[in-house]
């Protein structure tokens, strides 16, 4: 607890500066686990967490509140639009937390929470669709770098002994990473370009548990990761090498496109022909599967679906159809 006592006598500029004093005092930022819910040094930091629409999906929310000139400010990142920093207004009457964002346009994106054990969630309205949300803060700053620049550093990782990483992409660009030994899985988040921290679970930065660092070559491609679990292992291990070939094929006279994935070595290989799934729409929405295969020794086959992508075709057709373009495939 801060105690501040001013004289009636002080003059006018010295009240002031001692108020602005307070201001910033109170706005320093605190621990992320401390118990601040009803101090301001509790919202200063980024904030990650999930929106739940009824109507309309679910989706990744991000922001980043700052202490400026004692007061604070909160910026917006629209990561499935790929739009970041973006401004917001911010209302804090504790516990109580909203922030409200004028899309182009005049649409509105509103949060109206509560802040307790260092958590914020509430309610939520995203251009009109209603539902939940909740957002917990992260233990360090996640680096201002725009998702989709980290792209290149998706595949299989092998740590030795039978450990393998799967290092995958959200279509907005956030890395994903999943232990095929142990099934954890959960974001990376960033500190800069090449190291990231994971937090306890999937879209959740805290408390930390593990930190990874990607190894580049002269040429600017990842070849290895570094591992290192909070109060646990610290293990390294190369990216698995993996060969591509485009290849087409046609099913009831119609061209479809995929690409093959190859393990190294000369083969011959065992291979399979990977079908994503209710969502599937083109080759990339089953790459992770096709990865993880290619890297325990069998080739893959992902392709467009009829339809989408580069394959030919009219995308909405019977299963049976469906069904028949795998066999071609």
């Amino acid at each position: 607890m801060a105690i501040l006592s001013i004289s009636m006598r002080a003059g006018p500029v010295l009240l002031r500066l001692v108020l602005a004093a307070s201001m910033l005092l109170f706005c320093a930022a605190a621990p992320a686990q401390a118990d601040t819910t009803n101090d301001d040094a509790a919202l200063p930091g980024d904030w990650v967490g999930w929106a739940y629409l009824g109507d309309a999906g679910d989706l990744p929310l991000r922001l980043r509140i700052d202490c400026i000139d004692g007061g604070l400010r909160v910026r917006f990142d629209e990561l499935v639009s790929r739009r970041y920093d973006l401004p917001a207004e911010l209302s804090w009457e504790r516990p109580r937390v909203t922030v409200t964002r004028e899309r182009p346009g005049g649409a509105l994106i509103s949060l109206d929470g509560t802040l307790e054990n260092g958590v914020i969630s509430g309610h939520i309205s995203w251009s009109g669709h209603a539902g939940e949300f909740d957002l917990s803060r992260s233990p360090e700053p996640i680096a201002r770098i725009a998702p989709e620049r980290f792209e290149g550093l998706t595949g299989i990782y092998r740590l030795g002994a039978g450990r393998s990483l799967v290092i995958t992409a959200r279509f907005w660009g956030e890395l994903l990473v999943t232990d095929l030994s142990t099934g954890r899985f959960a974001t990376l988040f960033p500190t800069d370009t090449d190291t990231f921290f994971v937090g306890s679970a999937m879209y959740v930065p805290a408390p930390i548990f593990a930190r990874l660092r990607f190894e580049r070559d002269a040429d600017g491609k990842p070849i290895a990761i570094h591992w290192n679990e909070a109060g646990g292992d610290s293990l390294s291990g190369p990216r698995s090498a993996i060969s591509e070939e485009e290849i087409d094929f046609v099913s009831d006279g119609v061209r479809l496109a995929g690409t093959l994935l190859r393990p190294a070595g000369e083969g011959p290989f065992p291979a399979a022909v990977v079908l994503p799934g209710s969502n599937w729409t083109d080759r990339e929405t089953g790459r992770q599967d096709a990865e993880v295969l290619a890297s325990f020794g069998m080739a893959a086959f992902i392709y467009d679906k009829r339809g989408n992508g580069d394959s030919g075709g009219e995308p909405t057709v019977a299963f049976r159809q469906t069904a028949r373009d795998a066999a071609a495939a």
